[in-house]
């Protein structure tokens, strides 16, 4: 007698064996696809917080008037006045000596996980969202604590500034932490 199909037993196994290999494979995937959301979280993080910093520490570094709120999450400037016109070497516009400060008062202020960046009376600009309102960072001296984004500081024998931003991002089972801290040289502020 010829035999034309599969046995039960061989359909069973067969089946059992395809959907192992199934499983298998989502299981590889589903790893793969967590692993890039959790580079991809860190890259806009730190990518996004670094801009930030970046800007902040090079306008801060020629800032006079430098006030910072007690609490350190907020804090005001002014910048030297600039003159009119364009320096015929370096094609940029020079500060005018004596230095004076130029009476606009610029505003960082952090609220509600976004840093604010306000020049005059203009709208506030977000600089950087999703930052954190306390340390997660265990052993950190603000651990668990609201920690200070804006706090003087010495820097050799001139006046300085420290800029901490901590941003962090709700994944699907974990929270990615990006951590950015600069001391910046207050070159113009007596």
């Amino acid at each position: 007698m010829k035999r034309r199909g599969f046995t039960l037993t061989e359909l069973l196994i067969g089946t059992v064996i395809t959907a192992i290999l199934i499983l298998t494979a989502l299981a590889l995937l589903t790893s793969g696809l967590a692993s890039f959301g959790k580079t991809d979280t860190r890259f806009d993080l730190s990518g996004t917080g670094a801009l930030a910093m970046r800007r902040i520490t090079e306008e801060l570094r020629s800032a006079m008037v430098v006030n910072i709120a007690t609490d350190g999450r907020s804090m005001t400037y002014e910048l030297p006045v600039l003159a009119a016109g364009v320096d015929p070497v370096t094609g940029e516009r020079e500060y005018v000596y004596p230095l004076e400060p130029d009476g606009v008062v610029r505003r960082l202020a952090v609220d509600d996980g976004t840093l604010w960046h306000q020049v005059g009376l203009n709208e506030p600009r977000p600089l950087v969202k999703n930052l954190s309102d306390t340390d997660p960072q265990e052993g950190s001296a603000y651990y668990g604590q609201q920690y200070p984004v804006f706090a003087f500081a010495s820097v050799g024998s001139t006046n300085g500034l420290v800029v901490t931003l901590i941003s962090e991002k709700e994944l699907i089972r974990t929270t990615e932490v990006s951590r950015m801290l600069s001391t910046v040289q207050l070159r113009n502020n007596k």
